[in-house]
């Protein structure tokens, strides 16, 4: 039985936490064997090819409502499934943070402002926005930026924000003001009417440029209150439902700020504005006069907020640059040390962030790791290591070195050797320990095979078949030698009998043409290259495209035949 059967098996169920009657997610408090549980119900979305035959897995309907053309039911779905998540045991701040929360809306005036806003605002010291900072410098996430304007009254920097997925229909960018006397809305004046309306010109220039998006299809808006204390711009596209913030009450449109400032330059400093803020359903919020229940809320807060990301328990060491989030020196190097561990593979493994899973710079986590970690790394997550070469004998990583030619001029102790492996050909331990001596031997990358001089490497598979008597060995090199060409850029020997002309050297990265050899480009056809001009092999590749079928792909030829003969 897994440990998630247990849970669900001996579950005793205490309350319910949340239930979003719009992601369809709930979260179940109770506990297994006097150890506090969190159980999560999550309907998962229906497969792409399960969508035309919706129809047939619904088993049963009931309380039907017809009217007119149309009708409701509630039916029972015989695929119907649910992502189940157990956290067992729970802490309480696990619990604080499934826990449902109840949106309240402030309206703070002027006064408020004063009073209570901006002394949080001025007490946030420096360091926190230090890494929007370092994008403004360009000393960070420099690769990232889409366009930087470094004018100090009228300048900003537009990148993607992290979590934008690529897809345009789910745009999200950000545009971060040069300026840093600007905090939050309550700011604006209308002295920075310039730099408003060169963001809104500017932004829907960027969008129509790199995603052809019209103006009336992206919408320009500022938080407030804000995620950091900076003034930014968040700019998305209309098709993005679920954009976070921006709901009323928290989203402010660009061109609605314009419009209020235009009338009334200091209308941020007169107005109320109102603003979404999230409590916890079962705690009693009370503030005293002395305001003693207040201060011991803080220091709650305060003291969960020090915390790590991980343990929950230890005091933050780290916070990283990109995400924010925090972590003890042991929490973080366990993790990165797993994860390291683990990630041989033939793809570059990524460590990311265990919170948000955003992508961590190498040259980040390298700083909280020691150095067997970081060279295990670049050890197990080289570019193009699914192309290395191994020992024939011990199957260890060849390593490139410098040719030597006085390495391969006979010599009386390999001529000596030679003849006694010949002479001495049994199970004789002495021979093998006396093999086991002759293992640094060189391997040459082009082609996987002993060095040999003189010889190409074609020349040397030639020589192979004719002087080898082991049939499987001469089928081999039969069809590597047929199967081959060298990649028009390092030389390495790639082989390939199936596929388009497009081919990737995994050892160089060099992108070209199977039939001409050239760099890849639009006149070379996937199957079919204009640029060839031998006969022979245009006749080759005509026989590769019609008399045999490319992996994966139907043959048509041989479904007609069929039809026809039916």
């Amino acid at each position: 039985m897994t440990s998630i059967t247990r849970v669900l098996n001996n579950f005793q169920f205490e309350r319910v936490l949340s239930n979003d009657v719009r992601t369809k997610l709930v979260h179940l408090l109770g506990h297994v064997d006097d150890q506090k549980c969190i159980l999560t119900f999550e309907k998962i979305q229906f497969e792409n090819e399960e969508m035309p035959q919706l129809p047939n897995f619904v088993t049963s309907v009931d309380s039907v409502v017809e009217n007119n053309i149309y009708s409701w039911a509630l039916g029972q779905v015989e695929k119907s499934q649910m992502r189940v998540k157990v956290i067992c045991p729970a802490t309480d701040v696990h619990i604080a943070k499934y826990e449902a929360q109840t949106r309240l809306m402030i309206r703070e005036t002027p006064a408020d402002y004063e009073r209570y806003t901006l002394p949080y605002i001025q007490s946030i010291p420096a360091s926190r926005t230090q890494w929007v900072q370092n994008i403004l410098d360009g000393s960070s996430e420099a690769d990232r930026v889409i366009y930087r304007d470094n004018d100090p009254e009228t300048g900003f920097v537009v990148l993607p924000d992290m979590k934008w997925d690529g897809s345009q229909e789910n745009l999200y960018w950000v545009a971060i003001a040069m300026r840093s006397d600007i905090s939050s809305l309550r700011s604006l004046r209308g002295e920075h009417l310039g730099l408003l309306r060169k963001l809104r010109d500017k932004s829907y220039e960027l969008v129509k440029e790199k995603t052809n998006l019209s103006p009336e299809q992206v919408r320009l808006f500022v938080h407030y209150q804000p995620s950091y204390y900076h003034f930014h711009l968040h700019i998305t596209a209309v098709t993005f439902v679920d954009a976070p913030g921006i709901v009323s009450g928290q989203a402010h449109l660009l061109t609605s700020i314009i419009d209020h400032l235009e009338h009334f330059p200091n209308y941020y400093q007169l107005a109320t504005i109102p603003f979404l803020i999230a409590t916890k359903l079962n705690r009693k919020v009370q503030v005293e006069e002395d305001g003693e229940e207040e201060d011991e809320e803080d220091e709650e807060l305060q003291r969960w907020s020090e915390r790590c990301s991980i343990c929950f328990d230890a005091k933050l060491d780290l916070c990283l640059d990109l995400c924010r989030d925090q972590f003890c020196l042991s929490c973080f190097q366990r993790y990165v040390s797993e994860v390291v561990k683990s990630s041989w593979g033939l793809c570059v493994t990524k460590i990311r962030c265990p919170v948000c899973r955003l992508h961590i710079p190498q040259t980040e986590w390298t700083r909280y790791v020691p150095k067997s970690i970081s060279d295990l790394y670049d050890k197990f997550n080289q570019p193009y290591r699914s192309y290395s070469r191994c020992c024939p004998q011990c199957e260890v990583e060849v390593i490139p070195c410098a040719f030597e030619p006085e390495r391969y001029y006979p010599s009386r102790s390999r001529v000596i050797g030679s003849a006694l492996k010949e002479i001495f050909k049994n199970d004789d331990p002495f021979i093998k320990l006396f093999e086991r001596s002759e293992w640094r031997n060189s391997t040459l990358v082009e082609c996987g095979y002993e060095a040999h001089i003189n010889r190409t490497c074609e020349e040397n598979m030639n020589y192979l078949i004719y002087s080898n008597k082991d049939h499987d060995l001469i089928q081999t090199l039969t069809w590597a030698l047929e199967n081959s060409q060298r990649c028009p850029s390092c030389s390495i020997m790639i082989n390939r009998d199936e596929g388009c002309n497009k081919v990737d050297c995994t050892f160089c990265g060099f992108t070209f043409c199977w039939e001409c050899k050239s760099v890849w480009s639009n006149r070379c056809g996937f199957f079919d290259c204009v640029n060839v001009q031998n006969p022979r092999t245009a006749d080759r590749f005509q026989r590769q495209t019609v008399d045999r079928t490319e992996l994966g792909v139907p043959d048509i030829s041989m479904i007609e035949s069929r039809l026809f003969l039916n």
